[in-house]
């Protein structure tokens, strides 16, 4: 059975953020990973004992950030150290027929810009045969990251670390919110859960359990930072590292970097006070949990920066994002998180406690969208969007043929688009063609040859 990917239009969650102003603004300048269909609907503290930074015997159920808030970059290093990436020659006449509409400006874009894509896909058993475009190239993951915290979490409950059942205060777990961001995901999610009666109390709780769903179902960034800070900086760096990621850059709390973009604060322009960043990226790393911990734990400090995103200017947003998703937001290669899928597809990585309580999570398309249940016995995703950058993680097994019982080996795709154009990425987030490009891959027998072909590969 196929399922192609332009059914996912009809279960596409389009609506636009209840907060989001009108026009090309919060909502698409600050999307954690919120944009339509599968791509959309999903972009640390010290290591203390009690924090659990380090894993230890035991981690405090409510995640807080000490006034000694440490660093990231404990582990991974700060900013990207790779060279420029090996560019794809474009064959001189190329034929997209084989090409589905919705995904061809996807392949477009590889062909014209291949110096912004880092891609790898291929069939379980048949690697060799893939498709890859720069497949080891330091490239922005935007919220692609949350599957290291999402590891590192089922990891924790595992050990006995984390009580997956302990109630956790929404108020503590709103304290992560940068209202305005993340395309509304994280209202949507406070909301579905409510739906669902996952929230009760006075105060309000609800369980630990729920927010890695939260987090890799919407994309919610506060979500993924009360994890992150749960479980400690050095933890989620660690576990990147153990996973073999060797063009991994260090993952700092979403929320920091927000606000390291841009603050009340701040009496420099934002992109110049990107360039120091960059020409101190150890400034950086500390500058991105004071401003988490600022955050988290001074109202004050809160409330004004509420009310000043409120009139910031968005075009000056936009510059300083985009500046800073480039070359700051955490990066990875296409190769090491398609081996990573692809680890999860066959029963790892760890063990197989933790990979059933990872595909709990990531496998949420099946569970979200009807009918997705009956066209794959698997079918994993995550996706993620900062101005300029769209990427997606995608592991799928279609069910077997109905009348011959045969079934296609599980197709992995890791497809990284960068360095967009802001106009383009504004209609990518609707149109979703990288999406329907790893679609193609998955539900078409044909597809991952054609493309090669397409590509130059022969």
């Amino acid at each position: 059975m196929i399922l192609i990917a332009g059914a996912l239009a009809a279960c596409s969650v389009r609506a636009p953020a209840d907060d989001a102003p009108e026009g090309p603004s919060t909502s698409e300048l600050e999307g954690g990973s919120g944009q339509a269909t599968l791509a959309a609907t999903e972009a640390a503290d010290q290591d203390d004992s009690d924090q659990g930074g380090g894993g230890g015997a035991g981690i405090a159920p409510t995640a807080t950030l000490a006034l000694d808030y440490g660093e990231c970059g404990m582990v991974l290093p700060i900013l990207p150290t790779q060279p420029e990436p090996l560019v794809v020659g474009r064959p001189r006449d190329v034929d997209l027929s084989p090409v589905p509409a919705g995904a061809r400006p996807a392949v477009e874009r590889i062909l014209e810009a291949p110096l912004t894509v880092s891609l790898t896909a291929f069939e379980m058993g048949s690697e060799a045969q893939g498709v890859r475009v720069n497949p080891t190239a330091q490239v922005p993951l935007a919220s692609v990251v949350k599957i290291v915290h999402l590891i590192a979490y089922a990891e924790a409950v595992t050990n006995g670390e984390v009580n997956p059942e302990t109630r956790v205060l929404l108020d503590d777990l709103n304290l992560y919110y940068l209202p305005g961001t993340d395309q509304g995901a994280h209202p949507r999610a406070i909301a579905d859960l409510r739906n669902r009666g996952g929230i009760s109390g006075d105060p309000a709780t609800l369980a630990l359990e729920d927010i890695p769903w939260m987090m890799m179902r919407y994309s919610s960034n506060a979500a993924t930072d009360y994890i992150h800070m749960l479980l400690g900086q050095r933890r989620i760096e660690q576990t990147a590292r153990d996973l073999g990621f060797t063009m991994q850059t260090a993952p700092c709390p979403f929320l920091g970097q927000y606000l390291a973009i841009g603050n009340h604060e701040r009496s420099i322009d934002n992109l110049e006070a990107i360039d120091s960043y960059l020409q101190d990226p150890l400034f950086y790393a500390q500058d991105v949990m004071r401003l988490t911990a600022l955050y988290t734990q001074l109202d004050s400090f809160r409330e004004a920066e509420i009310d000043w995103r409120d009139g910031a200017s968005e075009r000056e947003r936009r510059d300083a994002w985009i500046a800073f998703t480039e070359d700051i937001n955490a990066q990875g290669a296409s190769a090491e998180y398609a081996r990573l899928m692809a680890d999860i597809a066959a029963g790892g990585p760890i063990s197989p406690t933790v990979n059933q309580i990872v595909r709990r999570y990531l496998e949420w398309p099946l569970v979200a969208y009807p009918g997705y249940d009956e066209a794959y016995l698997a079918l994993g995703h995550k996706s993620g969007s900062l101005p300029g950058t769209l990427t997606g993680i995608y592991y799928g097994t279609e069910v077997p043929d109905e009348e011959t019982g045969e079934r296609r080996p599980t197709v992995v795709v890791a497809a990284f688009f960068h360095g967009l154009p802001f106009d383009t990425y504004r209609d990518w987030l609707r149109t979703v063609p990288y999406d329907d490009l790893a679609f193609w891959l998955i539900d078409d027998p044909a597809a991952i040859d054609e493309l090669r072909v397409i590509l130059g590969g022969g």
